[in-house]
């Protein structure tokens, strides 16, 4: 009866939490086969359901993925890896940016991506942008029922999400939810 706002996670509450890979966009001067190898390779150490999705995605194409070393996870942010001797550097654009890598090429295609709710991710390799990468996830088909439910109480619904901005918004807005949080860390979840 005291509850005055329901606060959610967006991945595995109001998603499945099994994001697919649904965008590849090499830079040109890059092999594709050759960049989606060396970006699998490095996440697929990682127990990121993102990370899995690259690399199920990899695997369906019978790409042969080398064995990453030096493999480092960024909650939030990426990973890094290095892979037959290439460091391979995946994640949001607040990481590859934060490293001095210029991902203005890509603007257009990652609002693009965004605004349709999908997640996109930057790949570089050896500190150069090599590709754009995009995952997402399946609402749950329980949500829209959940959330009409909640509505019918006049309980507002607020998301709390790790995307970015755009994509978080445009997920809401295809749910009905009343609030957004996003960008969000992990650890500012709570």
């Amino acid at each position: 009866a005291e509850v005055q706002v329901v606060a959610a996670d967006k991945t595995g509450t109001l998603t499945v939490g099994k994001p697919v890979l649904t965008d590849f966009h090499p830079r040109p001067g890059f092999d594709p086969e050759y960049v989606a190898a060396m970006v699998a390779a490095a996440e697929r150490p990682s127990e990121h359901p993102s990370a899995q999705a690259i690399v199920a995605a990899a695997q369906a194409q019978g790409l042969r993925l080398a064995t990453a070393t030096g493999f480092a996870a960024l909650p939030g942010q990426g990973i890094r890896a290095e892979v037959e001797g290439c460091l391979v550097q995946v994640g949001s654009a607040a990481y590859l940016s934060g490293l001095g890598i210029d991902i203005t090429p890509v603007a257009g295609i990652a609002k693009r991506l965004a605004e349709q709710g999908r997640s996109p991710l930057y790949a570089a390799l050896d500190g150069q942008l090599a590709a754009i990468l995009a995952v997402a996830d399946s609402i749950k088909p329980s949500t829209p029922g959940a959330l009409a439910a909640l509505h019918a109480m006049q309980l507002p619904v607020a998301m709390v999400s790790g995307d970015n901005t755009i994509t978080a918004q445009a997920i809401a807005a295809e749910l009905g939810i009343d609030e957004v949080h996003a960008p969000v860390l992990p650890a500012q979840k709570v």
